[in-house]
Order: structure tokens, then C-alpha cells, then sequence
């Protein structure tokens, strides 16, 4: 079946800590609407603004409140930092590890792959790579990754480029085995991933739609890909929601902020509070997040 693997926003209470009757909360929600296991502490779970206590108190509270997959962030600035990571969250309850390059210094793929090594070693559960161009200097290339897979280090990857080109080229190197985890970032293009041979998506819009991406992939499962480009087309017109207006703040503060503030306003977690240094959304992005909601409920 095709995985909906939320990539969880990490609740926070008004003072900055760590939400865990909200966490808990969300991982039974998404649960319930379809997806078959969550992300934590992942780009939309602020993974990387966290203390590590904090990160460890995400993963415990998420691997106490569902039996599905808890797939945990490793994002470090280099290898040994992984490592003990992997280890900690792994020990805290972590069912398997998303683990991106490191961040600082590009790195070529002899390097990565030691790197992949390390950490799937210190963690002992199964591994995903992490591609994502986007935010690190070092891709994860297909025939590393097949490499890895064929050795038993990585089981799978997640791709967030947005290049289909590159999604096919890990599907012809990973030999269309069920057995590998390909699973697309990439929000807008999901049935066109799922339809060259991907198996799961982790979209942050599942945070909210959760069921929605559950009946995209029930419609890829049963080969019906017009229903599933309906519903994609649905799922992209409803970006809409990240569109609202950032004043002073990044837009990925707005885009956290909005899924945040459209939890709150499904009753599911307590508060949009964002970690530091992120930029609090206003009233008018609110207002925003709630136009949106209203607007595909009728």
C-alpha cells in the first residue's frame, strides 16, 4: 500500500517548550485520517531549532502515541553529531531515521556514503536518505543509493528536488524493488511520483489533509490515476494556504506557522507558537489559513 507519512510540525506551548499533549494529539489524528506513520523533527517539525532534549522528549512522545513507523530527522553538521543522534532517538523510540547529508561542507559520494554508513550503524534501525538539494551542498546520487540499498545500509530514500527525471533514475537504479522506501517530497507532482514507481509521499500539507493524501494514494493503489490527478489537483490548489502574507518573517516561518494555525483552528494542538528565531504569523496570515479551510469545505 502507499505510504502517507506526515512530516509532523513540532507543537509548541506559548512559552517556546515542547507541546507534548498537543504532539500526541496530532500523531492520533493523522493516524485516524489514513497515514500510515509519521515524521518528526523533519524541516516542518523545526528539528534543527530544537535542544537535543527536546528533540529526544518529540520522538518518545510520538512513539508513545502510535504503533506505526516514527521516522525521526538526523540532521547534524557532520557525522559524529549523527551518530549520536541516531543513537538517541533510536533509544527514545524512533522506528527508523531520515538522515540528510551534512550541512556545512559539500561532500563528494565516497564521503556521503561513509557518512550514511556511520549513522545507520549508530542508530540500528532502517535508514532513509534524504535528498534534498534544496537545503544541503551534497546529493544523494541513484547510484549511491542503489549501492547502499544493495548493502543493506540505506532502505530507501526521500526525495524533496522536485525532479521527476531524478525520482525515475532511483527507481531504475533501486530495480523497482517493493522492498525499498521511495518516498517523493516533492508536494505538487505526487501522483506523477507515485505513477513512476515511488511508494509513498511525505507531504507537509498531510499535517491538515491527511485523509486527502490518503485518497490520492488509495486511487494510485488501485490504478485509477485520473482520480488520483483529481485529487492532486485539489491537494494543489489548497498551497494556496501557504500564500498568506509573511510581513517580516521567511516564508518557511509562514509556511510552518500556516499548517500550525490550521491545527489550531481544527482543535487538534493548542497554539501556532514557532521556534526561534522564526517570526510569529500575524493576525492577517491567520485569517488567511482560515479563508483557505473554509473555502475546501464547501
Amino acid at each position: 500500500m502507499t505510504e502517507v507519512v506526515p512530516p509532523l510540525i513540532t507543537p509548541l506551548t506559548d512559552r517556546g517548550t515542547v507541546d507534548r499533549p498537543s504532539l500526541t494529539r496530532l500523531v492520533r489524528h493523522v493516524v485516524s485520517e489514513g497515514a500510515g506513520g509519521v515524521l518528526v523533527l523533519g524541516s516542518t517539525g523545526e528539528g534543527g531549532h530544537l535542544l537535543p532534549d527536546e528533540q529526544e522528549a518529540v520522538v518518545a512522545t510520538a512513539a508513545a502515541a502510535t504503533d506505526r513507523d516514527v521516522m525521526a530527522g538526523v540532521a547534524a553538521l557532520n557525522t559524529r553529531q549523527a551518530a549520536q543522534l541516531a543513537a538517541r532517538f533510536a533509544a527514545a523510540g524512533a522506528r527508523s531515521l531520515l538522515v540528510p547529508p551534512p550541512s556545512m561542507f559539500p561532500l563528494s559520494q565516497t564521503e556521503l556514503a561513509r557518512h550514511f554508513a556511520a549513522v545507520a550503524e549508530a542508530g540500528g534501525v532502517p535508514t532513509i536518505a534524504y535528498h534534498v538539494p534544496s537545503r544541503v551542498p551534497t546529493p544523494v546520487g541513484a547510484a549511491l543509493l542503489a549501492e547502499l540499498v544493495a548493502k543493506g545500509i540505506l532502505a530507501g530514500v526521500k526525495d524533496s528536488s522536485g525532479d521527476l527525471g531524478g525520482h525515475r533514475a532511483a527507481v531504475l537504479a533501486t530495480g523497482r524493488s517493493p522492498a525499498v522506501r521511495l518516498l517523493t517530497g516533492s508536494e505538487t507532482c505526487i501522483d506523477a511520483a507515485l505513477q513512476i514507481g515511488f511508494t509513498g509521499a511525505v507531504p507537509g500539507l498531510s499535517n491538515v489533509f491527511t485523509a486527502l493524501h490518503r485518497a490520492l494514494a488509495d486511487a494510485a493503489d488501485a490504478g485509477d490515476w485520473p482520480a488520483a490527478r483529481d485529487v492532486q489537483d485539489r491537494l494543489t490548489r489548497l498551497h494556496r494556504i501557504y500564500e498568506g502574507p509573511h510581513g517580516e518573517g521567511s516564508f518557511t516561518a509562514g509556511a510552518i506557522g500556516a499548517l500550525k494555525a490550521a491545527l489550531v483552528e481544527l482543535g487538534v494542538i493548542e497554539t501556532a507558537t514557532l521556534s526561534e528565531p522564526f517570526t510569529p504569523l500575524g493576525e492577517d496570515a491567520v485569517r488567511h489559513v482560515r479563508d483557505v479551510l473554509r473555502e475546501d469545505r464547501q
